[in-house]
């Protein structure tokens, strides 16, 4: 099995709104219900921001044999606007392993902190 971390480029953003639904829709309905889920999963294509987040954010995504299991992106720059892992992917390190490079990119370029807003899995 090959994994690897690379930039998103706008030629992943279909990809990546996929893999979103995915992450979303595979939440146990015990946490989230199907429509809760299906209203968060929608953003992906009803949210300008989410668009905004990938073409001028910066972000970093993980693939596994060729398919992208896991993303996340900073947008602002002191912000972590993005974290999904797909459904099978999740709890296996992944989001970890994003959430490093990020925090080192933006040590990198000065920032001293970095702000989100998560869900009740996260």
């Amino acid at each position: 099995m090959y994994m690897n971390l690379k930039r998103i480029t706008k030629k992943d953003q279909l990809n990546l709104k996929k893999l979103y639904f995915n992450s979303i829709i595979s939440i146990d309905e015990k946490i989230y219900s199907l429509n809760q889920k299906k209203a968060w999963a929608s953003q992906a294509w009803n949210n300008k921001n989410f668009d905004l987040s990938i073409l001028e954010g910066k972000g970093w995504l993980i693939k596994k044999n060729e398919e992208i299991i896991a993303f996340a992106t900073r947008y602002p720059n002191n912000r972590i606007a993005l974290l999904y892992c797909k459904g099978d992917s999740q709890r296996k390190g992944y989001g970890t392993k994003l959430i490093n490079k990020l925090e080192m990119e933006a040590i990198e370029e000065g920032q001293s902190f970095l702000l989100t807003e998560a869900s009740l899995i996260s």
